[in-house]
Protein backbone atom coordinates (compact mmCIF):
# COMPACT_ATOMS: atom_id res chain seq x y z
CA UNK A 1 0.00 0.00 0.00
CA UNK A 2 1.41 3.27 -0.78
CA UNK A 3 2.15 5.73 2.14
CA UNK A 4 -0.42 8.66 2.77
CA UNK A 5 -1.83 11.25 5.26
CA UNK A 6 -4.46 10.68 7.92
CA UNK A 7 -6.12 13.92 8.74
CA UNK A 8 -8.59 14.11 11.73
CA UNK A 9 -10.87 16.29 12.97
CA UNK A 10 -9.71 19.36 10.22
CA UNK A 11 -13.03 19.84 8.65
CA UNK A 12 -14.68 22.02 10.84
CA UNK A 13 -13.42 25.00 10.06
CA UNK A 14 -14.47 27.09 6.95
CA UNK A 15 -11.22 27.97 5.64
CA UNK A 16 -8.41 24.96 6.64
CA UNK A 17 -9.72 22.50 4.48
CA UNK A 18 -9.15 24.20 1.06
CA UNK A 19 -5.87 25.69 2.12
CA UNK A 20 -4.58 22.68 3.68
CA UNK A 21 -6.00 19.53 1.63
CA UNK A 22 -3.94 20.78 -1.53
CA UNK A 23 -1.12 21.13 0.05
CA UNK A 24 -0.91 17.03 1.84
CA UNK A 25 -2.37 16.22 -1.65
CA UNK A 26 0.29 17.57 -4.03
CA UNK A 27 2.89 15.81 -0.86
CA UNK A 28 1.72 12.64 -1.39
CA UNK A 29 3.40 9.87 -4.20
CA UNK A 30 2.02 9.11 -7.01
CA UNK A 31 -0.50 6.50 -5.30
CA UNK A 32 -0.49 7.95 -1.79
CA UNK A 33 -3.76 8.08 -0.52
CA UNK A 34 -5.42 11.25 1.79
CA UNK A 35 -7.55 9.96 4.41
CA UNK A 36 -10.12 12.55 6.09
CA UNK A 37 -11.33 11.15 9.44
CA UNK A 38 -13.96 13.37 10.75
CA UNK A 39 -18.00 13.83 11.56
CA UNK A 40 -18.99 14.05 8.08
CA UNK A 41 -22.58 15.23 7.34
CA UNK A 42 -24.92 13.70 4.56
CA UNK A 43 -25.92 15.67 2.13
CA UNK A 44 -28.94 16.89 3.77
CA UNK A 45 -27.02 18.05 6.80
CA UNK A 46 -29.50 16.29 9.55
CA UNK A 47 -27.35 13.00 9.68
CA UNK A 48 -25.64 11.48 11.43
CA UNK A 49 -27.37 12.63 14.36
CA UNK A 50 -24.04 13.30 16.68
CA UNK A 51 -22.40 14.91 13.45
CA UNK A 52 -25.34 16.71 12.62
CA UNK A 53 -25.29 17.77 16.48
CA UNK A 54 -21.55 18.26 16.54
CA UNK A 55 -21.90 20.68 14.03
CA UNK A 56 -24.55 22.52 15.53
CA UNK A 57 -22.63 23.16 18.54
CA UNK A 58 -19.87 24.54 16.18
CA UNK A 59 -21.67 27.07 14.67
CA UNK A 60 -23.19 28.13 18.00
CA UNK A 61 -19.17 27.79 19.90
CA UNK A 62 -17.33 29.10 17.20
CA UNK A 63 -16.67 31.96 14.76
CA UNK A 64 -16.82 30.17 11.75
CA UNK A 65 -17.04 26.41 12.56
CA UNK A 66 -18.78 23.52 11.61
CA UNK A 67 -19.27 20.21 10.04
CA UNK A 68 -19.40 19.37 6.73
CA UNK A 69 -21.33 17.11 4.23
CA UNK A 70 -19.84 14.13 2.36
CA UNK A 71 -20.18 16.08 -0.87
CA UNK A 72 -18.60 19.34 -0.18
CA UNK A 73 -15.46 17.26 1.02
CA UNK A 74 -15.55 14.83 -1.77
CA UNK A 75 -15.23 18.49 -3.91
CA UNK A 76 -12.55 19.94 -2.18
CA UNK A 77 -10.32 16.81 -2.42
CA UNK A 78 -11.27 16.90 -6.06
CA UNK A 79 -10.13 20.31 -6.25
CA UNK A 80 -6.96 19.16 -4.44
CA UNK A 81 -6.51 16.53 -7.43
CA UNK A 82 -7.43 13.87 -5.77
CA UNK A 83 -9.34 10.53 -7.07
CA UNK A 84 -11.36 7.82 -6.74
CA UNK A 85 -12.62 9.38 -3.51
CA UNK A 86 -14.57 6.39 -1.52
CA UNK A 87 -16.50 6.43 1.37
CA UNK A 88 -14.84 3.36 4.09
CA UNK A 89 -16.51 0.74 5.50
CA UNK A 90 -15.98 2.65 8.91
CA UNK A 91 -18.12 4.21 11.26
CA UNK A 92 -16.51 5.25 14.76
CA UNK A 93 -18.48 5.33 18.08
CA UNK A 94 -19.47 8.71 17.72
CA UNK A 95 -20.45 8.05 14.30
CA UNK A 96 -17.41 9.94 12.69
CA UNK A 97 -16.68 8.48 9.24
CA UNK A 98 -13.45 8.74 6.44
CA UNK A 99 -13.00 9.30 3.26
CA UNK A 100 -9.89 8.40 1.45
CA UNK A 101 -8.85 10.19 -1.83
CA UNK A 102 -5.58 8.86 -4.47
CA UNK A 103 -3.50 11.29 -5.97
CA UNK A 104 -3.31 9.96 -9.10
CA UNK A 105 -0.44 8.28 -11.25
CA UNK A 106 1.90 11.58 -13.28
CA UNK A 107 1.14 11.10 -16.48
CA UNK A 108 2.86 9.00 -18.62
CA UNK A 109 4.96 7.35 -15.66
CA UNK A 110 2.10 4.73 -14.73
CA UNK A 111 3.29 1.47 -13.42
Amino acid sequence: MPPGYPISSTAKDRTWPKASWPHAAEKLVPGGQLLIHDFILGDTRDRPEFAALFSLNMLLGTESGQSYSESEIRKMMTDAGLTDITLQDFTGPTQSRILKGIRPQDPGNES
